[in-house]
């Protein structure tokens, strides 16, 4: 039974402030406690003592935001205000009956895994998507070398490397032409971005990789965080030791593959 929600709300956007004002209403029908944030570029400090649920209100991207700065245990419910929602449980037209449902208990819990990320002795948020390595330089192609275990690696010229998690197969590793796999699987997908010689993505269990080029290169996170990568400095990626929770209405397979219209 959900006593206490937190609402994280996209900054500045009609559609999720109008969202956010109906969604209160049923709280307060349903008796249930909230407080409320607003969501910009920067991620919050947030106090999350005895909240049971929190609600995106936006698109995917607030989703993914919500799921670097949330508390582990606590499921992330996405209500869709706006864009293409691939990850968001509720379309704005069934939210009301959709929340009712889940404030009386009758959901599910679905977990997802996510990527630890580890450079220049910093641990950085959790990753829910995706970990892209890609150049720095537009006029050199770099050499990028993608380290397995002490004994196996590979080493190719190209753009970038990018490593995804089963959620994130639906975002730039789909459009890179990588492959879409179960959301709830544990693995790694990583895919070249335009190599020299053809290199297919790669679906690989979650051990610990590392990546290396030998130009400077920019580190991105979510798509949502940057950071200039030197010459051979060495980014870590691994498993992280906690999944993101989400709350389900029912269970479904390649439940995102269906969001893109499939």
């Amino acid at each position: 039974m959900v006593k206490k929600a937190l609402l994280l709300i996209k900054d500045k956007h009609e559609g999720a402030l109008k969202a956010s004002l109906k969604i209160k209403d049923i709280l307060k029908a349903f008796r249930v406690n909230y407080s409320e944030e607003f969501l910009s570029d920067k991620d919050l400090d947030l106090k999350f003592e005895d909240v049971d649920l929190l609600i995106s209100v936006g698109g995917d991207g607030t989703i993914i935001r919500c799921s670097r700065i949330v508390k582990a245990n606590i499921p992330i419910l996405g209500i869709n205000a706006g864009g293409r929602g691939i990850l968001a449980e509720v379309k704005p037209q069934e939210f009301q009956e959709a929340l009712e449902k889940i404030l009386k208990g009758n959901f599910i819990i679905e977990q997802r895994m996510r990527i630890k990320v580890e450079f220049k002795g910093k641990s950085y948020p959790p990753v829910m998507n995706e970990v892209l390595l890609i150049r720095a330089e537009p006029l050199h192609t770099p050499t990028f070398k993608l380290i397995f275990s002490k004994e196996d690696e590979l080493s190719e010229k190209m753009d970038g490397l990018l490593v995804s998690t089963p959620t994130g197969t639906t975002g730039h590793s789909y459009s890179l032409g990588g492959p879409i796999t179960y959301e709830n699987l544990e693995l790694f997908i990583v895919t070249p971005i335009a190599p020299l010689n053809r290199l297919p993505s790669l679906i690989l269990p979650p051990n610990p990789l590392s990546l290396v080029a030998n130009q400077e290169c920019l580190l991105v996170l979510d798509g949502q965080f940057y950071e200039k990568v030197d010459s051979g400095e060495m980014v870590q990626v691994k498993k992280h030791e906690e999944p993101v929770r989400f709350v389900r209405l029912h269970k479904r397979s390649l439940r995102q593959l269906h969001n893109l219209g499939f």
